[in-house]
């Protein structure tokens, strides 16, 4: 039966005949929620305010029941009260109701609900103390938009430039205007600059209007407004007004950066005018401060359009940081033109700075390093250390980058051959532009000698105290021979050890006190192991093994064989390290042992107070006890005489055994497998599972089947399947009315639709083919047995959004490089998300991102990709191979060269490799083609292969022998006074040296080049500077120099008579030291004697000291000069 609705109209009356206050026309008619709205409006008679706006919503309703609330109701809302008398600007609301709703509840009566349509209008009314405006309505819509998405382009503009101003319009009126505005700079429109209208151009779509910026616009942040009349509507867009050094006639100089003194380039720009004939172009470069008080001219054009200047840079400038400006000589003003500068230019790179480590040892390790900041990335530029001038690659040490800040020039163990003067020249590769350090000076401090060590012999089990000799420091003690120098165990010139039961060699080290705080070189000592009467470690005996965690209550073991003490040890077995974790002094040699956890334990035993020389072991392997696995369904309720089939949630007992028992503990096992079948159940009972792995059986999981009473059981389910991908089918079985009927039914529209008769349905094929993850479908089934039909129950069948097969690149790559895989078709929006396996049966996943980085390769490598539904993990792809080719094939064997084939040692020799693109490793550690001033420390044979990845067979092989050095130390003979000689071919003046077979030989200069012979070598008479060359019978030289000195001023004087008498003539005796004088002075002689100390002059008195008439003799106390 049709209901009858009622329309009732209601008139009402004005509430004043002729109104005072009129709505201006110019109000606008229609608007957009959250619109800002000018309401005009002209009170009559000079009446004043305040005057109230309001905003009403009109809300009729018409019903079939006469009742109130339901005929015609007007809801207001006031939205403003101004004292203007004119206009007044109100805010639209953003929300606003449906303009017409059917069915809409509006009142209760005792027959039920009041239904009625409403039907929504809005007007605007303006009310004040001499009476209220006519109803001025308008249309509103919380939804139009008919300016959208206001963008500008470009959105950084000049003054005075045009620029394109679009939007899109949705919902615009016949008549509707356009409008666009400009903001002020602090982004208000307070006073709006007028950019344009656009009318008669009402359709939905884009629209663009061409606006110019005024030309005396300050550069800075500004906002356009784009407005529509009808419906009233407003958006704004931010953009930028250019500042006038971007905007002049020339602009955006660009120089590309860096560059080398005395480079060649070009400089670009973009051009805003338009050039006189004639014009020319002028590039110019500032000072290495920026400054262009003195400018220097790189280049120049003559031209009206060129964008582009060829430049030359000075060859002499220094590295800094420069700035390149345009000159124009004929814009269209006719007035020169200089451009803003260009971005900061590098010319040069900086000099680099080295830091060397401070008191290095010999033996020990060195480090010379540079900051790279500025030198990023390192790559761009290549690192040479010089070492006096020389390129050096030397053995036993690398170059390279530890850190990304950092550059290394390092020697594992330096020696005093490596003292002199380092620098560091760095080159970048983009055009050869290079700098140098300064070269910094490398002092090799000399080393104390090595301790001196005996080797000692302990009982096994004991500890010893070892001890060094011959060292005047402190002795510092290590368990390795290349443990550093501060990991050591001890710093004494003793060190107590641990008990010992096997051969251990320990390492000593002698370090300065004071001065250069040296170590020598690691000394071995050997302590042997006395094993006599040692006794056998004992024989570990377990009660239980292998067995399942938690089933055994109290395991141990047991030592046999020992009859003293027995220590007690454990590790895990992924522990390196055991634990003493129990002493039995006495039997039983018992220890209690987890029953949760494998370990490995160990003992040995001690008689007498000597120790077992090693321990006994046993591993106690405790296994695993799987999960309870969970009933689907726990519980059900049957009819009697019913099937039922019980089965494993998820078979959460993958690689196990179900078995099924008829209690929680203990009770009968019923049945193993996955599934179990009770038929014609008449009575309840309880089931119970669990799971066996390897051996172990977890504990069980319970559910019940009840049998209904007094009405029919509705059935419940089980499915091979309840979650589908994409599209297919699910089998549902119905359990618990075995004896009688099943009705399948879909349920659509309040209505139950039979699909199916029968204990299983077989679902047709369900498909989501929609926009959702996932979607539910649900299956009911009843139970009929007899006359009477229980009630339905459901089951969902979920289907998740089908996943596509994903794709990926399949790149080629060269040889050890990486490949980065990015995967398609695979999209996250529709959850599906992505994972990479190493092989297609791999259950660890590489990366689940959208993008995979290999490893470095060195051989065609295929990875595995699939896509997987993020809500259901098992709804997933399958895995498609994704081959990474890589083009490794070994290369051919280089070609090695050396410069020479014997050296001294310290002498450097080239090295060459041929016939390698790619890197060549040498056998000694180091790598590159070209290896110049090579030291080597000991004579070795050198081979090389060539890798690009994959490794080249060995080259040929070169031998390097290297001879011993002569080591000359000079100990400078004492000084003699005339006519003594110095004798430099003496053993006293070279004792301490290191000959190595050398022959000695002596000379006048330097170089060795002129042998001396006048004076003769062993009986020197000049004072002066002479050199020792030893030469061995390789040609390795060392000379260095002895000094000689002759001087009667270190002895003292003794004059006696009548050897030492004066007969005339001018005499000067002198010494530093003491003269004693009894000779005899005649003959007009002119004699001085000069000491720095004394003068004894002995009386006339047995042939004693005496001057006779008409000579001159002086006595002087002063140094001997």
């Amino acid at each position: 039966m049709k209901k009858l609705l009622l329309f009732v109209a209601i008139v009402l009356p004005n509430i004043l005949m002729g109104q005072s206050i009129t709505i201006d026309p110019s109000t606008p008619k229609s608007s957009c929620g959250g619109q800002n709205i000018t309401i005009n409006f002209t009170p009559s008679g000079g009446a004043v305010g305040p005057y109230t706006v309001e905003l009403i919503e009109k809300d009729f309703r018409m019903s079939m029941w006469f009742t109130s609330g339901c005929n015609g109701t007007n809801y207001s809302t006031k939205l403003s009260t101004t004292n203007s008398k004119t206009s007044t600007t109100i805010l639209i609301p953003n929300s606003l109701n449906t303009s017409y709703e059917s069915n809409y509840i509006c009142g209760y009566t005792q027959y039920g609900s009041v239904w009625a349509n409403r039907d929504l209008t809005y007007f605007f009314r303006v009310t004040g103390s001499n009476g209220v405006s006519n109803d001025y309505n308008i249309n509103l819509s919380s939804n139009c938009s008919p300016t959208l998405g206001v963008a500008l382009a470009p959105t950084s503009i000049c003054a005075g430039k045009t620029a394109n101003l679009g939007w899109l319009s949705v919902g615009a009126n016949s008549g509707n205007v356009f409008t666009a505005e400009m903001s002020d700079q602090n982004g208000n429109f307070t006073s709006p600059t007028l950019l344009g209208t656009l009318s008669n151009n009402n359709a939905d779509g884009q629209k663009t209007l061409t606006v110019t910026i005024p030309s005396n616009a300050s550069s800075g942040s500004y906002k356009i407004k784009v407005k529509s009349s009808d419906p009233v509507s407003e958006r704004t867009y931010n953009f930028s007004v250019n500042s006038v050094s971007i905007c002049g006639a020339v602009q955006a100089v660009n120089v590309p950066t860096p560059l080398c003194s005395g480079a060649t380039s070009t400089v670009s720009y973009i051009l805003d005018d338009v050039f006189q004939s004639g014009n020319v172009f002028t590039a110019e470069l500032s000072n290495q401060n920026g400054s262009f008080t003195n400018p220097t001219i790189i280049g120049s054009v003559t031209s009206q359009n060129a964008t582009s200047i060829p430049i030359t840079l000075p060859s002499n400038l220094t590295t800094g940081n420069y700035y390149v400006r345009i000159i124009a000589s004929l814009p269209s003003s006719g007035l020169p033109y200089t451009s803003p500068t260009s971005s900061n230019i590098t010319i040069g790179i900086s000099t680099p700075s080295i830091s060397i480590s401070s008191n290095v040892c010999e033996n020990s390790s060195l480090d010379i390093s540079t900051n790279t900041n500025n030198y990023q990335p390192e790559a761009a530029y290549t690192f040479t250390w010089k070492k006096d001038g020389n390129s050096i690659d030397a053995q036993n040490q690398y170059t390279g980058s530890p850190s990304t800040d950092y550059e290394y020039y390092k020697r594992i163990s330096a020696q005093n051959l490596d003292a002199g003067l380092y620098s560091l020249t760095i080159t970048r590769k983009s055009d050869g532009c290079s700098a140098t350090s300064s070269a910094n000076t490398l002092t090799i401090n000399t080393s104390p000698p090595a301790p001196t060590t005996s080797p000692i012999t302990v009982i096994s089990g004991n500890a010893t105290s070892l001890s060094a000799t011959n060292c005047t420091g402190t002795v510092y003690w290590y368990n390795s021979p290349t443990s550093e120098n501060y990991s050591y165990l001890s710093s004494n010139n003793t060190y107590q050890t641990p008990e010992l039961s096997q051969q251990t060699t320990y390492y000593a080290a002698c370090r300065q006190n004071s001065g250069t705080l040296c170590w020598s070189t690691k000394v071995p000592l050997v302590v042997s192991i006395d094993a006599t009467n040692a006794p056998a470690p004992p024989t570990l005996a377990a009660t239980d093994n292998n067995f399942c965690s938690g089933s055994v209550s109290s395991p141990k073991l047991t030592a046999i064989g020992c009859s003293g003490v027995v220590r007690w040890y454990y590790r895990n077995p992924s522990d390196a390290n055991f634990y003493l974790t129990e002493t039995d002094n006495a039997a039983p040699y018992e220890l209690n042992i987890s029953n949760s956890t494998t370990r490995i334990y160990a003992a040995d035993c001690r008689v007498n107070n000597i120790l077992s020389t090693t321990r006994s072991q046993i591993t106690i392997t405790v296994k695993s006890v799987p999960s309870s696995p969970s009933l689907d369904p726990s519980y059900q309720t049957i009819n009697a005489g019913s099937d039922v089939l019980h089965n494993i949630y998820n078979n959460n007992c993958v690689g196990g055994t179900i078995k099924w028992y008829d209690a929680s503990t203990a009770g009968n096992l019923l049945f193993t497998g996955n599934t179990y079948n009770k038929t014609n159940v008449t009575a309840d009972y309880s089931i119970y599972a669990s799971c066996t792995m390897n051996g172990c059986e977890s504990s069980r999981n319970g559910g019940s089947v009840n049998i209904q009473s007094g009405s029919v059981a509705s059935p419940s389910f089980y499915t091979n399947s309840a979650e589908i991908c994409g599209s297919g089918t699910a089998t549902i079985t119905a359990l618990g009315c075995t004896q009688g009927i099943v009705n399948w039914f879909t349920y659509a529209n309040s209505i139950y639709s039979n699909v199916g008769t029968g204990q299983t349905f077989t679902t047709p094929t369900l498909t989501n083919s929609g926009s959702n993850s996932s979607v539910s479908f649900q299956y009911y089934a009843d139970c009929t047995i007899g006359a009477t039909t229980s009630s339905k129950n459901y089951k969902y069948i979920t289907v998740y959004k089908a996943v596509t097969t994903p794709s990926s690149n399949q790149p080629t790559i060269a040889c050890n490089a990486t490949a980065t895989l990015t995967v398609t078709n695979c999209n996250s929006s529709n959850n599906f998300y992505p994972r990479w396996y190493e092989s297609a049966s791999a259950t660890n996943y590489l990366s689940s991102n959208t993008t995979f980085t290999t490893p470095s390769l060195n051989a065609t490598t295929i990875y595995y990709l699939e896509c997987y539904n993020s809500y259901s993990n098992n709804c997933k792809s399958a895995r498609i191979p994704i081959t990474v080719t890589v083009g490794c094939t070994p290369p051919d064997a280089p070609v090695i060269s050396s410069s020479t084939s014997t050296l001294c040692a310290g002498e450097g020799v080239n090295l060459t490799a041929t016939g390698c693109s790619n890197t060549v490793n040498w056998s000694d550690g180091a790598t590159g083609a070209s290896r110049n001033n090579v030291i080597f420390n000991n004579s070795l044979t050198l081979t090389a292969t060539c890798n690009n990845g994959l490794a080249s067979g060995n080259s040929n092989s070169i031998a390097i022998t290297i001879n011993p050095k002569p080591n000359l130390v000079i100990n400078n003979p004492v000084a003699v006074s005339p006519p003594n000689t110095v004798d430099i071919t003496l053993a006293a003046v070279t004792i301490g040296s290191t000959f190595n077979g050398a022959t000695l030989s002596y000379h006048a200069d330097v170089a060795g080049s002129v042998a001396l012979t006048s004076p003769p070598s062993n009986a020197i008479n000049v004072s002066g500077t002479y050199y020792i060359k030893a030469t061995t019978t390789e040609s390795c030289i060392d000379i260095k120099p002895v000094i000689v000195v002759i001087s009667d001023c270190g002895t003292a004087v003794v004059l006696q008579s009548t050897v030492n008498d004066f007969n005339g003539g001018t005499h000067l005796k002198k010494t530093n030291e003491m003269i004693t004088a009894s000779n005899v002075i005649s003959g007009n002689s002119n004699v001085t004697y000069r000491s720095n100390k004394s003068i004894l002059l002995t009386p006339q008195t047995n042939a004693g000291f005496k001057v006779e008439n008409g000579s001159v003799f002086k006595a002087e106390i002063g140094g001997c000069n």
